[in-house]
């Protein structure tokens, strides 16, 4: 009985360490980060949820360009949409 006990936590173990293999993180470590932001969700989210919501507000991407190109593809667009001529002479003086 303990030898497929043993057998079976050595595969789970393997398939811990696997799993965190690409991050470089060692199984000590992310037991101890999962644990501490547990704690600090005080059950109202998931860890994953917290992700999402943290990758949702913060790892977008920006295009990169120019201040004045950036500008004119906004004139551009407000124009589009029918932006009055009031606003849009409010918007190049800014």
């Amino acid at each position: 009985m303990c030898c497929t006990w043993a057998t079976a936590e050595r595969l789970a173990t393997s398939t811990r360490l696997t799993r965190l293999n690409p991050t470089g993180t060692p199984l000590e470590l992310a037991a101890m980060e999962y644990a501490e932001a547990w704690k600090m969700l005080g059950g109202k989210a998931s860890v994953i949820e917290a992700a999402k919501e943290f990758a949702r507000r913060h790892l977008h991407t920006l295009p990169d360009k120019m201040l004045p190109d950036a500008v004119k593809d906004m004139l551009d667009a407000k124009e589009r949409e029918g932006a009055s001529k009031v606003y849009m002479k409010v918007l190049r003086f800014y």
